[in-house]
């Protein structure tokens, strides 16, 4: 069977990665771009788990680039925690150009940013960008002046 493990099997082998976390050696990434000729094997000195937290990192920061040149602030309601925003197609189409692209998730901040800054955006929190998607309008814009 496949899934027995042998009695003369070696143990696993444990390393340590430059933030101290102990990991099986299997969970540290050894790829042909991180081959030198100080580090012939290519294994990088940080595990899986802060490669994974320095990726997160890196894209909340593009994140943040992006909604910077947009304006960090909801166009229709005025929203401005960073967890509630989102970008939105101006003329809508973003589920097309997603697929065309292949553009989920964090990549299209990526994309955004090789692309100078494309002028078909703008920042909307989610709940006037589902709004807008759903309904063609959002509430914020109609809301009536109870006085009048």
């Amino acid at each position: 069977m496949s899934g027995e493990v042998k009695l003369d099997d070696p143990a696993p082998k444990i390393r340590w990665c430059r933030k101290g976390h102990v990991e099986l050696e299997t969970k540290f990434h050894c790829i042909d771009s991180l081959r030198t000729s100080k580090n012939p094997n290519g294994c990088s000195s940080y595990c899986i788990t802060c490669d994974k937290q320095a990726m997160k990192d890196r894209c909340f920061q593009k994140k943040l680039q992006v909604f910077e040149h947009y304006g960090r602030i909801c166009a229709c309601c005025g929203e401005s925690f960073i967890e509630f925003l989102a970008l939105d197609h101006i003329e809508g189409g973003g589920r097309k150009q997603r697929d065309e692209l292949k553009l989920w998730g964090d990549k299209i901040y990526w994309w955004i940013v090789k692309h100078c800054f494309p002028p078909e955006f703008r920042v909307l929190c989610h709940n006037c960008n589902m709004s807008i998607g759903f309904f063609g309008y959002c509430p914020h814009q109609n809301v009536q002046n109870p006085e009048s």
